[in-house]
């Protein structure tokens, strides 16, 4: 049987989107939803009264995991919320955090979901082909000191995780997958990471050169650059069927 723990800003007065997070605990997925990733978690988009909804399904953790994350830790869609509302205090963009439920067997984790709202954008796959890119690499290079400074560490800091669009002729960025987001982190051999999975060696050297005045630890543009090409070239070591 599937029990219902979760939270969602909208309860107390949206009896709509109280009956929507039910049925997903219930029944899973929507059938109407459109399904736009399936891997190792699923994702769907999904049309709900005015708006453009994306709900992440969570994969079934292994056994010792389906109690942890009851008892002893937060589960990937609690922390995906509570990370998206902090994320977005501090001045930064994510889409719009809804709720994040979990359906659970007696006290093991079955499955959890976190809804957000959609963001229309494009992310940054494919850097080199982007007709933004002149203008584009400076903005992410400067976005990348912000979030350094403010001890942001995005872990999973990869071209489909940041989103991107032009609002009041500047650009704005939106994160994603941020269940394994941690702040108040100042340490550079934590936060100089982002670099490794961000964009082929060039774009990420560019990136580099451009980020080092907004850093956070006083680098040149020359020292901007060997570190990111270093870490880039951690990745592809780590990496080898990555094609650079």
């Amino acid at each position: 049987m599937r029990y219902l723990s979760g939270y969602a800003r909208a309860w107390e007065h949206d009896a709509g989107m109280r009956e929507l997070c039910n049925r997903i605990v219930r029944e899973g997925l929507p059938a109407e939803a459109e399904i736009i990733y399936s891997g190792r978690n699923r994702v769907a988009r999904l049309a709900w009264e005015d708006r453009s909804l994306v709900i992440k399904e969570f994969r079934q953790p292994n056994l010792i995991n389906r109690y942890i994350y009851t008892t002893l830790r937060r589960s990937k869609a609690r922390r995906s919320l509570e990370n998206a509302e902090r994320l977005r205090a501090l001045g930064f963009g994510s889409p719009e955090p809804m709720a994040w439920m979990e359906a659970r067997h007696g006290l093991c984790l079955h499955l959890s979901y976190y809804i957000c709202e959609e963001v229309q954008g494009r992310d940054l796959r494919f850097l080199d082909r982007n007709e933004d890119r002149p203008e584009l690499l400076p903005a992410l290079a400067e976005e990348m000191g912000r979030l350094h400074r403010a001890g942001v560490w995005h872990k999973d800091f990869s071209p489909g995780n940041v989103i991107y669009r032009r609002e009041q002729g500047e650009f704005r960025f939106y994160y994603i997958d941020l269940n394994r987001m941690e702040f108040d982190v100042h340490d550079a051999g934590k936060l100089l990471r982002n670099f490794r999975a961000l964009a082929r060696t060039e774009e990420v050297a560019e990136i580099g050169r451009l980020y080092a005045p907004h850093s956070p630890f006083s680098l040149t543009a020359d020292e901007g650059e060997a570190v990111a090409r270093r870490e880039r070239a951690y990745f592809l070591k780590r990496h080898p069927k990555v094609q650079d």
